[in-house]
Formats: C-alpha cells, structure tokens, sequence
C-alpha cells in the first residue's frame, strides 16, 4: 500500500544521507513533506521526474525537490561503482530546528549544474559542499560529524533561497493536494478493474479534467501509472514468492501472464521468468 515517505532527525544524523552507485530502478511518483536534494557523482541519472518536468543528469549536477513536489525516477542501465548519486532528505525537524526561514521560500530552479548557473562561483560552492556531504556519509556517527552535517546543509539551503527561490505567497493551495488524494487511491486500488470515469468521479472531477490534471501532474495517464504500480508489485511477488506466475498476474490486477509479460516487457524489458530466476541473460 502506498503511503507518503516520512523522514525523522534521530541521534545519529541530523538528515538522510543516502549513496548508491547506477542502478537499474524505477522509483514510482510520490510525494513527502520533507525537501529532497540529489547530487550525481559518477554516471548519470536517465529520467528524473518533477512536477511536469523530466530531467537527465550527468556528473556534477544538483536536483532540488521542494515539499509536497510530486516525483520519481527511471534508470535504464547499471553502472559499474558504487557512489554514483548522492540523495539528501532534510526532516521537518531540521527546518524548523535550524532554519524555520526556508519554509517561506519556493525553489524554482529545480537542477542547477555549470552550464544552468551565470554565478559559477555559487555552483561550484554548491558542488564543493555537496561532495563534503557525500564524504560525511560513509563516515561513523559522532557529534563533530551531526555539526559538519549541519552546517553543509544549511549553507546549501542558504544558497537555494538567495538565488534559486522565490517568496511563497500561500501555503499549498487545497486543489494540490487532490493528487496526493489520487495517489494513495491508486496504490489503494490498483488491482481493481476501475475506469477513468470512476475514478474521476470518486474525486468529483469531468473525465476530461482529470485525464489532464493527472498528466500535469505525474507525466502520465492514469492507466500507464497503474501499469506501472501493478508491474512493481509483481517483480516483488515474482521475487519473494513460491507461487506461479499465473496466481501472480492474476493477484496484481493482469487478465493473465501474457498481460502480465507484455507490461513487464514494455517497462522492464524482462519477462516473469527472468524474476522468477529462470530466465537470467
């Protein structure tokens, strides 16, 4: 079941400080109330999805997600290291802790690198601290590292509200928040033969307005979305299940294994075999 991600400042580190080398994924639309910053090291990131815009990153570039953005990711390819894409998630508590200001800012200039800059001072500050944090992360916990850590994200943050932002003039209007609505409906239903039309209507939406809104907001139909939701959930089945590959099309909403396949096929370029362990290149 889909539910928003939810981050909290513990003991050890003031944020969430994660490194991956290239990995092959796809990390479903979703939203969180929390800012998230992405910094590529090493290789590339091939689609990057926020609010309506997909972005492609190569080394030395900066994502931004503000609060509440709608966003996902699709890797095609692996790569051969480790520390490729540094993600930064800053809890609420670190806002309002250390810098209760950034909730008055909206970050426009969603990916910053050398070429997107004028300033290139201020990118190259930005990078420098982005690889300090990435070095921060492979380090044991202590109280000098918590202190390091928050002083390269504030500067960062300080950096995004100076030149990349604007003033807020509202807090989140109450018509946004109808896509984290859909969403959570989505993953609540997705094995269910459901039409536009009743989707729409459990929202109290035309059929043709939420065709629209949902590719505003996500990048995609509604139907390619719980393509998507549905494939996921049988890679994992596929994966951790001693059943066939017909009880798992059939439990995550495909008419049958040749549906199943073909979607799998379509998104992955592998069929159920190649999860199951019995079909590895």
């Amino acid at each position: 079941m889909y539910e928003p991600e939810m981050f909290f400042e513990d003991d050890e580190k003031p944020a969430i400080l994660i490194l991956q080398g290239g990995v092959e994924k796809n990390i479903l639309r979703h939203w969180h109330s929390e800012i998230e910053l992405n910094y590529t090291i090493k290789g590339s990131i091939d689609q990057f999805f926020i609010e309506g815009e997909t972005f492609k990153t190569l080394p030395g570039d900066i994502l931004f997600v503000n609060p509440f953005e709608v966003h996902g990711v699709q890797n095609f390819h692996e790569e051969d290291f480790d520390d490729g894409i540094l993600t930064v998630i800053i809890p609420n508590t670190f806002i309002d802790k250390y810098f209760p200001q950034m909730k008055g800012y909206h970050v426009t200039k969603r990916k910053i690198n050398s070429n997107l800059v004028p300033d290139k001072v201020v990118y190259y500050k930005l990078r420098k601290l982005f690889e300090h944090l990435a070095q921060l992360a492979k380090l044991e916990s202590d109280q000098l590292l918590k202190v390091k850590i928050v002083t390269s994200i504030l500067e960062i943050l300080l950096i995004f509200a100076e030149h990349f932002s604007e003033k807020k003039e509202s807090q989140l209007d109450i018509n946004e928040e109808k896509i984290y609505e859909i969403l959570t409906y989505l993953h609540e239903n997705y094995t269910e033969r459901i039409t536009l039309a009743e989707i729409a209507a459990t929202f109290y939406l035309s059929e043709s307005y939420f065709a629209r809104y949902i590719k505003k907001r996500i990048g995609m139909s509604v139907f390619n979305y719980i393509e998507i939701v549905r494939c996921n959930h049988a890679i994992e089945d596929l994966r951790s299940k001693k059943e066939t590959i017909e009880i798992v099309a059939e439990r995550n909403g495909f008419a049958d294994t040749k549906a199943l396949n073909r979607s799998l096929k379509k998104i992955y370029g592998h069929t159920a075999k190649y999860y199951k362990g019995q079909d590895v290149p």
